[in-house]
C-alpha cells in the first residue's frame, strides 16, 4: 500500500481527482479514474487482493476498482472512522474486519452478500509532504488476516482468534460446523464478525441452554482481561464462547485495536498429564501386586528350604571333613581366577580408553577437512540444520555467507599447488581466529 500510495503517478492522479466534482457522474467518467484502474488494479488483482480506494479529507471515495462505491462516503470512515482519521494524520494502519460496502465471491465461489472485509490504508502525500488523500486495499479476513491466526493453532481443538474491543469474532474459526450446529452463526454466515466472545453460562457442545441473550451474557474471562487491556494466561480453565472449559494466553494491541488469543480444550491439554498419571498408578499396582505374589512366594520357598536344610544338615555333617579340603582347592582356585579376572578387567579398560581416543579422533577427522583443520561439508550441513531448526524455534532469522577466493588457479598455476595449499590454511586461519 505504501509503494503504490508513494507513485508519482498515483499522486498526481489524485490530485487531479481532488479538483474534480464530488459528484458520481463526474468522477465515474473521469479519465483520472480510468487511470487509477489501470495503474493499480493489476497490482491488487495480481496479489489476490479485492479492490482499492482513493479517498477524499471529507471521506469521499474518489476511485475505486468498482463502480458502486464511487462518489459514496467512505465504508471504513461508517464503521472505524478512528482507524481512517489517524491515516490522515500520516500513519498506516491495519483496519479489522468490518461489515463490506459491496457483496463479492467468497473463497468457494459463492457471492456472500456484505461480507466481512478489512482494509490497509496509509496516506497519499503531495511534493511537499502533506498528506491530500488516503490509499487503500481491500483484504479478504479469511484468505489473508485469517490465514495468520491459523498458524498459532495447536492439537486438534486448539484456536487462534483476533477480536475486537467490543469482543466480536475478527477472524474465521476452526468450529464454523459446530458453530451452525448450536446456532451460533446461521448457514450463510462465516464466524468473522458474526460471533460474540461471550460466556453462555454451560458447555453448550453438550446441551446446555443459555438463560442469556447474547447481548446480555458477559464477555468470556479471557475477552475481559484483554480488552481492558492485560495480557496474561489461564491453566485454571474458563469457559469459551462455547462454553468448553479452555486454557488459553491471550494479548491486546494497542495500536491496532484488537486483541489475539490461543486457547485449546483443558481435556486435550490435559491428556499428557492424565496419561502419565494413570502410568503411574497403573505402575504403583502392578509393583504391589507383585510385590504380594513374591512375599507369598517367599514364604513358600521358605518352608521348603528350611525342611531341606534340616535334611541335608544330617548329611553335611557327615561330609564336612571330606569338603573342607576341597574347599581349600576350590578357594584357591577362585584366586587364581580373580587374580586373571582383574587383570583382564585392566586390560578391557585400556582398550576402552584407547578406543574412545580413536572414536573422539575420528569425530573429529569426519568433520574437519584435511587440509585446513576447518569444517568440512558433513560439519556444514549438521551446523546448518541445527541453525536452522534454531531460528525456527526462536524466530531469528539465519544468515550464511558465501565468499570465493578470487584468481586461487592463477595462484596455483603459477605458484605451485604446495604455495596454494599454504594459502589455503592460511586463509582457515583466518576464519578460525578473525585476525589478519
Amino acid at each position: 500500500a505504501e509503494a503504490l500510495s508513494s507513485l508519482p503517478e498515483v499522486i498526481e492522479i489524485t490530485e487531479e481527482l481532488l479538483r474534480l466534482s464530488r459528484r458520481r457522474g463526474i468522477l465515474l467518467n473521469s479519465n483520472a479514474l480510468r487511470r487509477s484502474r489501470g495503474l493499480v488494479e493489476g497490482s491488487v488483482r495480481s496479489r489476490g487482493y479485492l479492490g482499492f480506494f482513493i479517498i477524499a479529507p471529507d471521506f469521499t471515495n474518489l476511485a475505486s476498482m468498482r463502480d458502486s462505491n464511487v462518489g459514496l462516503h467512505n465504508v471504513i470512515a461508517e464503521q472505524k472512522r478512528g482507524f481512517l482519521a489517524r491515516v490522515f494524520t500520516g500513519e498506516t494502519v491495519v483496519v479489522p474486519a468490518i461489515i463490506s460496502d459491496v457483496p463479492h465471491y467468497d473463497t468457494g465461489g459463492t457471492n456472500r452478500p456484505l461480507p466481512p472485509t478489512m482494509f490497509v490504508a496509509t496516506p497519499i502525500r503531495n511534493s511537499v509532504g502533506k498528506v491530500i488523500a488516503a490509499f487503500t486495499i481491500r483484504l479478504e479476513p479469511v484468505l489473508d488476516f485469517s490465514a495468520v491466526t491459523r498458524l498459532g493453532r495447536i492439537g486438534v481443538s486448539g484456536e487462534t482468534y483476533a477480536f475486537g474491543s467490543d469482543g466480536i469474532l475478527l477472524s474465521e474459526s476452526r468450529f464454523n460446523v459446530q458453530h451452525r450446529e448450536l446456532g451460533l452463526i446461521q448457514d450463510e454466515q462465516q464466524s468473522v464478525l458474526s460471533i460474540r466472545v461471550v460466556d453462555p453460562g454451560g458447555n453448550m457442545t453438550t446441551g446446555f441452554v443459555p438463560k442469556l441473550p447474547i447481548e446480555e451474557r458477559p464477555l468470556t474471562v479471557m475477552a475481559q482481561h484483554a480488552v481492558a487491556g492485560e495480557q496474561g494466561r489461564n491453566t485454571d480453565g474458563y469457559r469459551d464462547y462455547r462454553g468448553v472449559t479452555v486454557f488459553g494466553a491471550w494479548l491486546w494491541m494497542r495500536e491496532l485495536g484488537i486483541g489475539l488469543t490461543t486457547e485449546i480444550d483443558a481435556d486435550e491439554a490435559l491428556q499428557p498429564y492424565f496419561f502419565a498419571r494413570n502410568v503411574v498408578f497403573a505402575s504403583v499396582a502392578f509393583a504391589a501386586v507383585l510385590s504380594l505374589l513374591l512375599a507369598v512366594y517367599l514364604m513358600f520357598v521358605r518352608s521348603k528350604a528350611v525342611a531341606d536344610l534340616k535334611t541335608a544338615g544330617l548329611v553335611l555333617e557327615s561330609r564336612v571333613s571330606e569338603r573342607t579340603n576341597d574347599l581349600f582347592k576350590i578357594n584357591e582356585s577362585l584366586q587364581e581366577q580373580i587374580v586373571e579376572r582383574v587383570r583382564a578387567e585392566e586390560n578391557l579398560k585400556y582398550a576402552q580408553e584407547r578406543l574412545n581416543e580413536t572414536n573422539q579422533q575420528l569425530a573429529e577427522i569426519a568433520v574437519k577437512d584435511g587440509l585446513t583443520g576447518i569444517g568440512n561439508r558433513r560439519a556444514f550441513d549438521d551446523h546448518l540444520q541445527s541453525e536452522w531448526n534454531r531460528c525456527q524455534r526462536t524466530g531469528n532469522p539465519v544468515s550464511l555467507i558465501i565468499f570465493d577466493v578470487d584468481y586461487f588457479k592463477l595462484y596455483n598455476d603459477t605458484y605451485g599447488h604446495p604455495a596454494g595449499d599454504a594459502c589455503l590454511k592460511r586463509i582457515a586461519d583466518i576464519l578460525l581466529t578473525g585476525m589478519y
